[in-house]
């Protein structure tokens, strides 16, 4: 008790005194340890995110990109949002004993798991609105399909403009625009009918080619 320790020479005084400033000591560092650890877990996550940022600027032309293109940086940003949970696995179950023991900073990292988990669910957000926008009907363009009615009836053309290249008076034009143009050629069928005419039917493929600003001047 306090008696006791009145009681006890300076030098022993002293002893017990340094003894407990010594644990003292020890225990403050290395509860710094752990706390460094915690550190070192936030600075890990944080170099992980940097990569986004990076990615991020690929996508500012997404709607110009071609689709295969589109469809290889869809598997980049999936692969980065797997690693990037990956990490933040490792880090916050890793750390919970840490967490423990450096009570006085463990609310502090506790904020930081919190806004990288917000960060991670946003980069999946992301991800399904890019797959979204992937649509191949959306298409790399538009082009222009003519329907021409000439004295032999119905002629078909397409080219990548909505301008008169044909002309007189005996013509007159149809034109249907907005025809999506794919990264991959696909088939479409174009019918047309002029008074006093049977209905022309005409099968048409339509290419990145469509999209140039040479059209297409001959007759389908």
């Amino acid at each position: 008790g306090p008696d006791r320790f009145r009681d006890l020479p300076l030098w022993k005084k002293a002893a017990v005194i340094g003894g407990t400033f010594i644990v003292v000591d020890m225990v403050w560092k290395r509860m710094m340890d752990f706390c460094m650890a915690l550190f070192m877990g936030e600075e890990t996550i944080q170099w992980a995110g940097f990569g986004g940022i990076v990615l991020n600027s690929l996508t500012y032309d997404w709607d110009e990109k071609p689709l295969s293109e589109r469809k290889k940086l869809i598997e980049v940003f999936k692969t980065f949002k797997e690693n990037r949970q990956m990490i933040h696995d490792l880090v916050v179950n890793g750390s919970t004993l840490f967490m423990v023991l450096c009570l006085p900073f463990a609310a502090i990292y506790q904020r930081f798991w919190d806004a990288d988990t917000i960060s991670i669910d946003a980069l999946g957000t992301k991800i399904e609105y890019m797959e979204k926008g992937i649509d191949p009907l959306s298409g790399l363009g538009e082009c222009t399909l003519i329907a021409q009615a000439d004295k032999k009836g119905v002629t078909f053309y397409v080219h990548g403009e909505t301008k008169e290249y044909f002309s007189g008076a005996a013509y007159s034009k149809v034109y249907i625009p907005e025809v999506i143009v794919r990264e991959e050629p696909y088939e479409a069928v174009l019918c047309a009918k002029k008074d006093g005419y049977a209905l022309q039917m005409k099968r048409i493929r339509i290419t990145e080619d469509n999209l140039r600003d040479t059209p297409i001047s001959t007759p389908l």
